[in-house]
């Protein structure tokens, strides 16, 4: 079918020249950009490629002759580029939600029940230079000559095809997002299928395993069709798999779990790339290389704290993490809950800005007779000592509550507060300069009393703690 219409769909008409092959492919790709195949830009590139002569007749047909016989569910009619009297089908074209999330979406693209999604590098695709990192558009190949017919089988059993790929590289300068984009639709022109897809720029809320690009793909872009979660799956390679995994010693582990969270996450069954492609089963040895969150809730406890926390008497609390940001180690959330409610003036300079602002507001709360809380990081003893020289100037006692919270919970925390409430979470390398000034605290700083305070988690609705639960 495909070499019928190739040579039938450049036939001159009657009485006029022979067209050349150069002609042929020109006139392929304008009816391919016309028809939604190429974007602009790809359209520009194949042009180019053809006049250059970079590009053979035979290796255009065999990369896009395939959109042919594109024949899409839900349509009456079959999208042939080639046949000026085909119906034209929109393209599918590219939006940009809050900034950071690119997302592939069209009339073409219809709801469907049953969800065949992926991850795009090192699962559909993998970079034909052999480097770690694709170089650009073009550097790309399938990950195994298997896929088109896999994609192919799934499209064919009504199973929508939707990308969700994490690409930070954009967001760190590392990478182009048009090439990005145009590398996924050159993916769908090849296949000749309807091809969805979500892209995660930065290293923020909508990046896996985060379920927010989920929810926003359900939310917003399956046309209210309800999912049948066991009926779809989510494949990626970012698995957790160890080293030799596969019992060969040259196999390399995964660099991440990111894919299996994210289907865990979701509640969609997961299955690796060679699984999906090769029928290959899945392995047990593998580690998802972050705290399980159900599992810290119940070796947490019921009770934070031994004692009294609340003072009878006027008095300052420091409090000192082991996160570098309050709400890493559960300290923010602690005082808002337990002690300000008690009457205790809220220090905070996420809040109030700049240390100075910090210091004024002690020093006018204890000159009204009011205890305060310093919910600052204070890692080390001389940022401590600003605030407790100004309680020793007037008499007031110093207690110390320290939050040692483990820093792989207090990682989670970090990427939970960002999902909550889109506080873009702290950096990786915050950790390492937290650590390099963190001193443990001491009675001959001036403490009255050092109180240790374990994270017991707490939420104001059941949404919260469903947020706690995602792996991370």
């Amino acid at each position: 079918m495909k070499a019928h219409l190739w040579h039938t769909a450049f036939k001159p008409a009657t009485g006029g020249a022979p067209q050349n092959a150069t002609t042929r492919m020109l006139l392929l790709v304008t009816k391919l950009h016309k028809n939604g195949v190429l974007s602009a830009e790809a359209k520009g590139r194949v042009k180019d490629q053809v006049l250059r002569g970079t590009i053979t007749e035979a290796e255009l047909q065999r990369q896009y002759g395939s959109a042919a016989a594109v024949h899409t569910r839900n349509f009456s009619t079959t999208f042939n580029p080639f046949a000026p009297s085909a119906k034209k089908h929109q393209e599918a074209t590219w939006s940009t939600v809050e900034g950071t999330l690119l997302v592939l979406d069209g009339d073409s693209i219809q709801p469907s029940s049953k969800i065949a999604s992926f991850d795009m590098d090192d699962t559909l695709i993998t970079p034909k230079s052999g480097r770690a990192f694709a170089t650009g558009r073009n550097d790309w190949r399938w990950w195994n000559p298997s896929v088109p017919q896999r994609l192919t089988e799934l499209h064919q059993q009504g199973y929508k095809l939707v990308i969700f790929t994490n690409q930070a590289g954009i967001a760190k300068g590392n990478a182009r997002a048009c090439d990005i984009q145009g590398k996924i639709q050159d993916l769908a022109a090849e296949l000749g299928l309807p091809l969805q897809a979500f892209v995660a720029t930065s290293e923020d809320k909508w990046r896996k395993p985060s379920t927010v690009m989920w929810d926003y793909f359900i939310k917003h872009h399956n046309g209210n069709v309800a999912v049948d979660n066991q009926q779809s799956f989510y494949c990626g390679d970012a698995a957790g798999r160890i080293k030799a995994w596969d019992g060969n010693p040259h196999t390399a582990k995964d660099h991440s779990c990111s894919d299996r969270k994210f289907a865990r996450n979701v509640a969609l069954p997961f299955q690796i790339p060679e699984t999906c492609f090769l029928g290959q089963p899945d392995t047990q040895h593998f580690d998802w290389g972050s705290i399980e969150p159900t599992t810290a809730m119940q070796s947490a406890g019921a009770k934070a704290y031994e004692g009294n926390l609340t003072a009878s008497s006027q008095e300052m609390v420091i409090c000192v993490g082991t996160a570098p940001a309050q709400e890493q180690s559960g300290k923010s959330t602690f005082t808002k809950r337990n002690l300000v409610p008690q009457g205790y003036v809220h220090i905070n300079q996420d809040t109030l800005h700049t240390k100075s602002a910090c210091l004024q507001a002690t020093e006018k709360a204890l000159a009204q007779g009011k205890s305060v809380v310093i919910d600052n990081t204070n890692p080390s003893d001389s940022a401590r000592a600003l605030y407790i020289n100004i309680a020793k100037e007037r008499g007031v006692p110093v207690r110390c509550f320290t939050f040692k919270t483990p820093i792989e919970l207090a990682q989670h925390l970090n990427v939970y507060r960002e999902n909550m409430s889109g506080v873009k979470r702290v950096p990786g390398i915050a950790y390492n300069m937290f650590k390099k000034q963190y001193v443990e605290p001491r009675l001959a700083e001036g403490f009255t009393e050092i109180k240790p305070i374990t994270f017991v988690p707490q939420f104001d609705n059941p949404d919260q703690e469903k947020l706690f639960h995602q792996l991370t």
